[in-house]
């Protein structure tokens, strides 16, 4: 026994097939930005992690000689006390690039810390710990907001930060 399909019934399968298809495309494209979101927050956190790893490797080698290093390796093996001291565990590459770091290098040649060349907008624009905030300046540089890990120096009535050019 066949059963015969009233003319409002014909494509009715067919229609709920592709609407489904509809809908689970939607909801892979949301997903698929929603991925997109947290992979790149996780690179950011790794950044400041890396950068930060710098910063603080460069502050000690400038604590314990009073100048800054020429190359990173300088900050691996510091062979300048009795015993080898190490400022950084290893060479960390750019998290958003997957390239090395770029210097930030005084007149000198020195290296006063690290930058991403990363052209993209970072997610995190404020609430940096208080060592790297400088409340009522207004950073003017090359790199994103974030992006730059050095150590704070003077320079003269200004304040210069990675690289940046800071004014009151």
């Amino acid at each position: 026994m066949t059963r015969r399909l009233k003319r409002g019934e014909r494509g009715s399968t067919l229609l709920m097939v592709l609407v489904a298809i509809v809908i689970l495309g939607l909801s892979a494209g949301i997903a698929g930005s929603s991925w997109r979101t947290i992979v790149q927050r996780d690179r950011e956190a790794e950044l400041f992690f890396r950068g930060d790893q710098y910063r603080q490797a460069i502050a000690r080698f400038h604590n314990a000689w009073g100048i800054y290093p020429k190359r990173l390796e300088e900050l691996l093996e510091d062979r300048r006390a009795l015993y080898v001291q190490r400022h950084l565990r290893r060479l960390y590459l750019d998290p958003m690039t997957g390239e090395p770091f770029e210097l930030v290098r005084d007149s000198a040649g020195t290296i006063r810390g690290v930058y991403s060349t990363d052209g993209g907008e970072p997610f995190r624009r404020d609430g940096f710990p208080s060592e790297y905030e400088l409340p009522g300046l207004e950073v003017r540089g090359r790199a994103g907001a974030g992006r730059g890990f050095c150590p704070k120096w003077n320079t003269g009535g200004s304040v210069e930060v990675c690289g940046f050019l800071v004014e009151r």
